[in-house]
């Protein structure tokens, strides 16, 4: 061992050989943390701009219908999580669009999604809001750069359903829907191929809300009931209560309230036999909606009262006051 005089101090070599490799990877970090963002802060897009209703995500939790908001939160440690989404951005950003032909490529990308993603690699949920750090939105859009790269050169789409699911969501929330239903029905494809039922129902889905937004009702309830078909298949109690919703909202989109309310009030008995209370909550409220609309105010009141007295109980102080907002609009609009 030597001895090694640095900044007046003695250092044991040994020791210096451990410490500047380690110097070296937090100022590669660093010095990657201050490449500019790749999107601007902030950006809000909105699919449908009605608001009132609360939808439900494919983990039954109830979240407000409004604009998505895309932002990008200051990062104020480097946590494991983060560190590996750096790390996936850097490693596809090193492929090759041909790489995406390997399998091994494609599932660890996924993986990637999985990981650092969850919230994109599924079905839809409408006017949902999240929030993406600049990471995030570098990760995609740099997996969707390649993605596009190689079905250039090779004239097909990558063979990897929750890559191009994940991206249909991606352009499905930013206001893009041409592109979102390229990425859905090419999942859609892959799914048909590999006979997965489950993921097909989530295509499906995910087809069917680009034409409701499309103004395309009978297209929409074509799909939503073909993934219908699908949970009633595999027994899947909950994907059915929400596809009931889904297709419950089509009918209220296009002015037809009985229909809604006939699949609102199934999706709703299904909430109370899993005796899922904040699902029952927010059906209650959809259904104190659509009351509303169809200009019966006290049948409203009656199922928002209802709502809101579940999500006080549950303190969920996000979706009640939603259907504190729904109450008091519904009063202003009494008084007039």
């Amino acid at each position: 061992m030597v001895d090694i005089q640095l900044f007046g101090m003695v250092i044991d070599s040994t020791v210096l050989a451990l410490i500047v490799p380690a110097l070296g990877v937090i100022i590669a970090y660093l010095n990657y943390r201050k490449k500019p963002a790749a999107h601007p802060p902030v950006v809000s897009q909105s699919a449908n701009n009605s608001s009132g209703l609360i939808q439900q995500n494919a983990n039954n939790m109830s979240i407000e219908k409004q604009t998505i908001k895309i932002n990008s939160p200051e990062i104020k440690n480097a946590s494991a999580p983060i560190v590996n989404l750096i790390n996936c951005t850097i490693n596809i950003q090193n492929l090759s669009p041909l790489d995406l032909d390997k399998e091994t490529v494609l599932k660890n990308i996924s993986d990637c999604f999985i990981r650092n993603l969850p919230e994109m690699t599924g079905a839809v949920i409408k006017d949902a809001s999240f929030e993406l750090s600049n990471d995030k939105l570098k990760l995609l859009n740099v997996t969707r750069e390649k993605v596009d790269q190689y079905s250039k050169v090779k004239g097909k789409p990558v063979k990897d359903a929750n890559i191009l699911r994940t991206l249909g969501n991606e352009a499905y929330y930013l206001g893009k829907p041409e592109d979102a239903f390229n990425y859905f029905n090419e999942a859609l494809k892959i799914d048909e191929e590999l006979k997965d039922i489950r993921k097909k129902a989530t295509e499906l889905n995910n087809i069917a809300s680009v034409y409701q937004d499309w103004g395309k009702p009978e297209k929409a309830l074509e799909f939503y009931e073909q993934a219908l078909k699908i949970d009633e298949e595999l027994k899947d109690i909950r994907g059915k209560a929400r596809r009931l919703n889904n297709i419950a909202s089509v009918y209220q989109d296009w002015g037809k309230p009985e229909k809604a309310l006939e699949y609102f009030e199934q999706a709703l008995k299904i909430a109370e036999e899993l005796k899922d209370i904040r699902g029952k909550a927010t059906h209650l409220n959809n259904i104190g909606l659509l009351y509303k609309q169809w200009g019966k105010p006290e049948k409203a009141l009656e199922y928002y009262t209802k709502s809101l007295i579940i999500f006080n109980e549950l303190k969920d102080v996000r979706s009640a006051d939603i259907v504190k907002g729904n109450i008091e609009l519904l009063r202003e609009n009494l008084k007039n």
